[in-house]
């Protein structure tokens, strides 16, 4: 049995009292206690009657609501409630539920005043809950609103036993399309109907935008941050029909082609597959709405691949008994709609999970991705029969040299897989095994990188040459940005675009009358056009560019010619060709739709005033700059020694040094040496290695250890590869390090011999 509660007036009929006896009962002290209590009992209200205000008047109760400290009291009270069920558990009261005989048992989920109770459904049970509500309602202050709570009752459970549960209850039963945390509770045969709230959502917040006028620039980024993120709640949790994904997607593409209406047909000049490829690709970076359920969903087959220790994760792997192998295993043929989805995510999951190896023990050498550097990452033996072969990866490790056993791991594997598994460091010390996520660059799960590894598959747009990262990149205006993402991807209504779409009778430029109005006549090749260009832009003669393709005017923006003009600030002469190119097109629609000839000289000057607001606002304020930090080596404290370290890089090999001093500055010992390495992070890494090695020979127990070390301390946020390459390193350098400080880069005297030429 499941008893959704509702409360009535949740936070308004909070009990200061109550809160401030839980403080206590909490272990908070009585000041404290009363600080918060001061706090709730502050607040005055006043009410507006007949436009105006009422004596103010103070409560008695209640939390206000959007006060940042008000959930956390509210938690604290629903605290007490929870407690209550846990010792009726423990004392036999009620039974709870479990999801399999050896899963948790579960009382009750809340997530602030939505709350859910589970028990068996028995009179005993039903009794008890009652009396726990009643005697918390009575504590708190709160009450139990019966009309909106209701209870949901197993298949098997008699009609005689649920009527009798629902009068000591004083509750009915829930309806079908009841809704816990904005989310359907029960699901039904039709689970396209059970989501069609979420088109519901989505066109009510498109009818209120469709009320605006808004940009290309601004339409995109509604879409994107806002309508796009509507169903994610929903989608984390349920796999939605494909139909209702599909149709998410429609009105999102009415929306961005055709703002103002929501019927009818329209005209668009990219397809939405197109337009959800990256920013990078061409694409505008939105989402398809099932792919983005497919990547969410993987979250949850992450957090069960990965042991998540929560809750969910525990009954859930308790209910369909999760194996070792379960990313490679056939999914159970009776499962809840949930798991199915999970099950149906993990084909996203295997494209990048990868053990991370610390003691290989809990890694299966045949089933388990666990060479980085393969495709897959699951070996393959040399033959088709190892039965006698290893079966865990801790078996080709030496637990006393902590190295690979060379002989046996080229015996196993052919000599390239054989490379790549010797080329897997290992440990110095045992350290658990860990599966890490390739495609992100930290190896941690994202949900942005399982989407971009859900659409791996997907065939690049066709090349063009354009550098788009570039282009939005550049600092210009948002809506110039998109103009010239529509003249680059051959978006835009000109009449020779229009031709291919539609019948019509006059293609000729609307300026010169004598060729058709193609992208590049309109913005370069047109008399007009040309003679605006040379006004405006230094005497830019556009007769002499190789544009004969909408690409080639990106191209053009982006890597713009060499003006001979001194004058001309290099970081202002793409904004200045983006304002003409957007003039040339408004002077073009002015001419179609209103009818009125271009007036050059007046289009002239206002793209100089754009240009002149547009650098004044990229200008930088006025400020006295603070002088630059005097990089000063400082002594350590008495009875310290400092080690200063640093490496050199060449083409082949490195130079690391090493300069111990004590408290008054005098050079104790000089090291240096010349290692195999040509990577900076490896080369810092080995210097302070090796710092640590001669502190521990030269038996100095109080060592501070001082470099450029800005970069070892970044290492924790660095690739995942890189982890696995240095962890050896780190397990060897941490634990004999006294302190390790961040400094400023000392003078080049200090390290002046320093040098692997």
């Amino acid at each position: 049995m499941a008893i959704k509660l509702d409360l009535q007036k949740a936070y308004d009929r909070v009990s200061w009292d109550f809160i401030h006896s839980v403080l206590l009962h909490l272990g908070f002290n009585e000041v404290f206690a009363n600080w918060i209590l001061n706090c709730m009992s502050s607040v005055s209200f006043e009410v507006l009657v007949n436009g105006g205000k009422s004596e103010s008047f103070k409560p008695s109760r209640g939390l206000r609501q959007g006060d940042p400290l008000s959930p956390y009291l509210f938690i604290l009270g629903q605290e007490i409630l929870s407690r209550m069920l846990d010792i009726e558990l423990r004392q036999r009261n009620i039974c709870g539920i479990r999801t399999s005989r050896s899963g948790p048992i579960i009382t009750h989920v809340m997530y602030a005043d939505d709350i859910i109770l589970f028990s068996k459904a028995s009179k005993k049970d039903a009794t008890t809950i009652n009396h726990i509500l009643n005697k918390y309602c009575s504590w708190s202050g709160q009450q139990v609103n019966k009309e909106k709570s209701g209870n949901f009752f197993s298949k098997h459970t008699q009609s005689n036993t649920r009527r009798s549960l629902k009068c000591i209850l004083q509750m009915k039963s829930l309806k079908k399309d009841t809704v816990y945390l904005g989310a359907p509770l029960l699901l039904s045969r039709a689970p396209a109907k059970d989501f069609t709230y979420l088109q519901s959502k989505l066109e009510s917040k498109l009818t209120g935008w469709r009320t605006k006028c808004l940009s290309w620039a601004g339409r995109r980024t509604l879409i994107c941050s806002v309508a796009q993120s509507i169903p994610n709640y929903s989608m984390s949790t349920f796999n939605i029909p494909k139909k209702v994904c599909d149709n998410l997607d429609s009105l999102s593409r009415r929306f961005w082609w055709n703002p103002m209406k929501s019927e009818g047909k329209f005209l668009a000049w990219r397809s939405w597959d197109k337009l959800c490829y990256p920013k990078s690709q061409g694409g505008l970076g939105f989402k398809k709405a099932k792919d983005i359920n497919n990547a969410l969903l993987a979250k949850l087959a992450w957090m069960i691949a990965s042991k998540r220790d929560s809750l969910c994760m525990n009954i859930l792997r308790s209910k369909y008994r999760i194996s070792e192998d379960w990313l490679h295993s056939e999914p159970p043929k009776r499962a809840s709609p949930i798991w199915k989805a999970i099950e149906m995510a993990k084909k996203i999951i295997v494209r990048g999970a990868c053990y991370s190896i610390g003691n290989g023990a809990s890694i299966n050498v045949w089933t388990d991705p666990w060479v980085p550097w393969i495709e897959g990452f699951i070996p393959t033996p040399k033959e088709e029969v190892y039965s006698q072969h290893p079966t865990r990866v801790s078996h080709l490790i030496d637990p006393d040299l902590h190295c690979w056993k060379h002989n046996l791991v080229k015996e196993l594997f052919n000599p390239p897989l054989a490379q790549a598994i010797l080329s897997i460091p290992i440990p110095s010390r045992p350290l658990p095994d860990k599966l890490i996520w390739t495609p992100d660059p930290k190896g941690n799960f994202s949900v942005k990188s399982a989407y971009h590894a859900s659409r791996s598959h997907l065939p690049p747009l066709t090349p063009d040459g354009i550098c788009w990262n570039k282009l939005w990149k550049l600092n210009l205006p948002e809506r110039l940005k998109m103009l010239l993402w529509r003249i680059g991807v051959n978006a835009i209504p000109t009449k020779e675009n229009l031709l291919t779409r539609f019948h019509i009778s006059d293609t000729s430029c609307l300026f010169c009358k004598d060729s058709i109005e193609s992208s590049n006549h309109l913005f370069f090749n047109c008399v007009a056009s040309r003679s605006f260009w040379f006004a405006v832009c230094w005497g830019l003669r556009t007769e002499n560019l190789a544009i004969s393709q909408p690409e080639d005017i990106i191209k053009f923006i982006l890597n713009p010619p060499n003006f001979p003009c001194e004058s001309v600030d290099n970081g202002r002469i793409s904004p200045r060709l983006a304002f003409t190119i957007e003039e040339i097109w408004r002077a073009r629609n002015r001419v179609l739709h209103q009818n009125c000839a271009w007036d050059v000289s007046s289009s002239v000057r206002l793209v100089q005033t754009r240009c002149l607001e547009f650098s004044t606002i990229l200008s930088p304020p006025a400020a006295h700059s603070l002088p630059l930090p005097v990089s000063v080596w400082s002594p350590p404290s008495a009875g310290y020694i400092k080690i200063n370290i640093d490496a050199a890089i060449s083409d082949t090999y490195a130079a690391i040094a090493v300069v111990a001093r004590d408290h008054h500055g005098v050079p104790i010992k000089i090291w240096a040496r010349l290692i195999k390495e040509t990577f900076p992070l490896k080369a810092e890494m080995a210097a302070l290695l090796w710092a640590v090695q001669l502190a521990k020979m030269e038996n100095w127990s109080c060592v501070i250890i001082e470099g450029d070390a800005k970069i070892i301390i970044n290492f924790l946020n660095n690739t995942w590869y890189l982890k696995i390459s240095l962890n050896p390193m780190m397990c060897m350098a941490l634990p004999g390090l006294h302190e390790v400080h961040d400094n400023l880069r000392l003078p080049s005297k200090t390290f002046g011999f320093l040098s692997p030429q």
